[in-house]
């Protein structure tokens, strides 16, 4: 069969990419939970092929005050609750409210990678809330309880955009009369975010004010994909063939468990939601939803060592979008919604606050290299 023989073809791609799984997640696992925040002396640019412009951050600029790390072990969630799209899936997601929130509290609505789930957000959605912020943490259609009703149509509804789709419809239920909403994506949940604003730009189903990007991809397929392997999975897992579509599952959690650092604890619907997004991703559509909302405040955040997605590609992103702040560690991998939730949680909430009193314009695209 053709796509079993070019998942074959690309194996040793798949091992010179990314390092096995033992190793990242020991990486991970190290990975420091106290934040020397130093001041830090270089300057860094960013530069695209579209523009001429060229942002460099100076010593004082790259100045942020010392944070003390309090992140929890491991924060215990709320329990998930549930909301139904028009017959065609069910969202599940967890909430954190401020005890005193208002409408004009900020909302920021998190979106996780391909594949995962809003507890990809665990340390960081509970620094938030302490900082006065309602947090909404979804989980896209076909991942971890989110599912298809309509399953005559279920590899469409867990598909890059109309899984976004339903998720706007549905957070717009749990955002009504909210004044000040925000996304943000990690990973793969990064086009999903831009998808979020993009069609929301054109439908205006929350008062969106701003979005957060957290180690996304970007205009172009970054270094941990391989199209040729996706699209070959993508066949098999639609081919209405029982037989065929289980084997495109198995190979499917092979890939993300054996050759990728993700647990294997999940069912195999999980990883083959995650093959689906990445197979049906629009990279032109991306591009179209990026031009579209230049004019919303932007705020993007990436780690130097980022294993699977390369640095130019943030920063090709960060140039393009409204100018807002922008953080490069030079320490914390893939998972920095993890590995800086401290210093990220008190930079987005000031953010947040900024943007709704509207004194996001004095920020520009220079970028701030951190530890």
């Amino acid at each position: 069969m053709r796509a079993t023989q070019l998942i074959a073809a690309h194996h040793h791609q798949l091992r010179a990419r990314v390092p096995a799984a033992s190793s990242s997640a020991a990486a991970v696992r190290s990975a420091p939970h106290v934040l020397a925040l130093l001041p830090v002396t270089r300057s860094f640019s960013i530069t695209t092929a579209s523009s001429n412009a060229s942002t460099t951050t100076s010593a004082a600029d790259a100045v942020v005050p010392p944070v003390k790390s309090a992140r929890p072990p491991r924060p215990e969630l709320p329990e998930p609750r549930f909301v139904e799209v028009d017959g065609k899936c069910v969202i599940k997601y967890v909430e954190f409210t401020p005890e005193n929130a208002t409408n004009a509290t900020p909302t920021v609505i998190l979106i996780h990678g391909a594949p995962g789930s809003y507890k990809d957000f665990r340390y960081l959605m509970p620094l938030l809330h302490q900082k006065n912020v309602r947090v909404l943490g979804v989980n896209l259609p076909g991942f971890d309880g989110s599912e298809v009703i309509d399953t005559e149509n279920y590899y469409e509804h867990i598909s890059a955009i109309p899984a976004v789709q339903s998720t706007l419809e549905g957070v717009a239920t749990l955002c009504e009369g909210h004044e000040n909403v925000f996304v943000l994506g990690h990973s793969f949940g990064g086009h999903a975010a831009m998808h979020f604003a993009g069609l929301n730009h054109l439908q205006q189903k929350v008062n969106l004010k701003g979005l957060f990007l957290l180690a996304s991809a970007g205009l172009k397929p970054h270094k941990a994909l391989i199209p040729p392997v996706n699209h070959a999975l993508w066949v098999l897992l639609r081919s209405k063939v029982p037989g065929v579509e289980y084997i495109g599952k198995k190979l499917t959690h092979y890939i993300y468990t054996k050759h990728w650092p993700f647990p294997d604890n999940m069912p195999l619907e999980h990883y083959a939601a995650g093959i689906v997004r990445v197979a049906s991703a629009d990279f032109a559509v991306y591009r179209q939803h990026l031009e579209s909302i230049k004019d919303l405040p932007s705020f993007i955040a990436w780690a130097q060592d980022d294993l699977f997605i390369q640095e130019e590609i943030f920063m090709d992103v960060a140039s393009r979008c409204h100018p807002g702040p922008r953080f490069a560690f030079t320490k914390g991998g893939h998972n920095v919604q993890k590995t800086k939730a401290d210093i990220l949680a008190l930079e987005m909430a000031q953010w947040m606050e900024n943007v709704a009193s509207s004194k996001y314009k004095a920020y520009t695209h220079n970028v701030k290299v951190l530890p």
